[in-house]
């Protein structure tokens, strides 16, 4: 049997989302928690239907347009930019303050952390088909 490491390690984002950038500020019922977004912020959805707020200056710098819609205002397809993030499963119940609200991971969810140090929390099932580890070389 496998043992699970709660060590931090570095993985990379191979699913795609599809977003929509929102006129009014919002809010969302996500898996973890309500989350609120501004105007001008995009909604994301992942490949669960999981919806998510992000904020406009971090998704413009970190995504990148895969399949366009005929308005900005429709969900389009997009892809995570070639960067990495750290992130550990958690062994107990885990609360995170993130830009967009109070949110809450599971135990066995993933604590994810960017490399400028935002911290979110993704359930297990999802972090599995959507994050692959990086292998050093």
């Amino acid at each position: 049997m496998n043992k699970i490491s709660y060590e931090w390690a570095e993985y990379r984002k191979i699913a795609t989302l599809w977003a929509r950038l929102m006129q009014m500020a919002f809010s969302v019922q996500t898996l973890e928690g309500v989350a609120s977004g501004e105007a001008g912020d995009y909604l994301c959805r992942g490949l669960a239907g999981e919806e998510w707020p992000m904020s406009r200056q971090i998704f413009e710098n970190n995504y990148i347009l895969v399949t366009a819609a005929f308005a900005a205002s429709q969900w389009q397809e997009y892809r995570k930019l070639n960067s990495t993030i750290l992130a550990r499963p958690m062994p107990e119940a885990f609360v995170v303050e993130t830009l967009h609200g109070r949110l809450y991971g599971k135990a066995g969810d993933y604590l994810c952390q960017s490399l400028d140090g935002r911290r979110w929390p993704v359930a297990a099932t999802i972090f599995a088909v959507s994050y692959e580890l990086v292998v050093p070389n």
